[in-house]
């Protein structure tokens, strides 16, 4: 057991253990700005649904 799992154990949550919610490979070359890239859980997400509710 790594230190994180022993850090979620002692917290009383679970361990995932499902892959990421978005798996995604490169399928072709076309460049996307990083402007466009959202991770799941970020600040910028949250902050989106909050506006939008």
């Amino acid at each position: 057991m790594n230190v994180l799992q022993r850090g979620f154990s002692e917290l009383g949550l679970e361990w995932p253990e499902s892959t990421p919610v978005e798996t995604a490979l490169p399928t072709d070359t076309t460049s996307v700005s990083a402007k466009r890239v959202i991770e799941t859980g970020s600040s910028t997400l949250n902050e989106a649904t909050t506006v939008a509710e």
